[in-house]
């Protein structure tokens, strides 16, 4: 698709492109562990490697993200983990996030 708009559009070329054999594409199912797999990883692991795993797993954070967590980042009353950003920005001037 990309060559026959570079030719026609870009080129002002006309170009027969009937005889070309469009590539398959491949059909991907996405890999979802069940309930019984799950428990079966976890069973295997014990200690800090469970503790993460299982924050992984229920909370959806990136690797690094929960990796980074500290006690402080844990709240108990509300059943929340908070991330904090760790990529520092630069900004001039100051930046709201109500606008």
């Amino acid at each position: 698709m990309l060559y026959f708009f570079l030719y026609r559009e870009v080129l002002n070329k006309k170009v027969d492109f009937s005889d070309f054999i469009r590539a398959k594409r491949k059909f991907h199912i996405p890999v979802v562990l069940s309930k019984r797999e799950i428990d079966l990883v976890f069973s295997h692991l014990t200690g800090t490697h469970l503790l993460i795993c299982q924050i992984l797993y229920g909370s959806g954070l990136r690797l690094t993200e929960a990796l980074s967590i500290r006690i402080k980042d844990i709240d108990f009353d509300y059943s929340q983990i908070i991330i904090t950003m760790e990529k520092v920005i630069k900004i001039e001037e100051p930046y709201y996030l109500n606008n």
